[in-house]
């Protein structure tokens, strides 16, 4: 199974009363260990989306350790920030997961990623946090820099 799917088969498994799961709802270093590299969890803040947990897969392949900072300030992802962002405020709002794939163009095998990202509600209903994981279709190059992002949403 893709491991993207594992995830959000996980999550589902998690809800509670039709509701998205919250944080304490999920443990996925004992749940997903084979995954838990290629997650991320970031809070919601007023300024956006930081990084509370950065999977040591994707510090690698970034070349950058991300733990402690908001989302889209990362410089691999420099090029398509906003367009990330615009879809991790659309899973904050309607608590729905997104399935995004970004990518390197003008490679010779055009890089991807996928990354699934998933609500984590409080126990107010409010989206507190984002689960996502990233997950590589081969080893990016330091020198690439994203530069596409497509979506599909991920049905619940």
């Amino acid at each position: 199974m893709e491991p993207w799917k594992e995830l959000l088969i996980y999550w589902r498994s998690k809800h509670v009363a039709g509701r998205p799961p919250s944080r304490q709802d999920i443990d996925p270093a004992v749940d997903l260990p084979k995954l838990i590299a290629n997650l991320l969890i970031a809070d919601v803040v007023p300024e956006g989306y930081r990084y509370r947990l950065v999977g040591s897969a994707v510090v690698e392949r970034h070349k950058e350790e991300m733990t402690g900072k908001l989302a889209g300030t990362s410089k691999f992802m420099q090029r398509v920030s906003a367009e990330q962002l615009k879809h991790y405020d659309a899973v904050r709002i309607e608590q729905r997961p997104r399935l995004l794939v970004t990518g390197v163009s003008g490679t010779a095998d055009n890089a991807k990623a996928l990354t699934i990202v998933l609500p984590l509600v409080a126990r107010n209903g409010e989206t507190e946090m984002l689960l996502i994981g990233v997950f590589y279709d081969r080893r990016f190059d330091p020198i690439d820099r994203v530069d596409y992002l497509t979506v599909h949403q991920a049905a619940d």
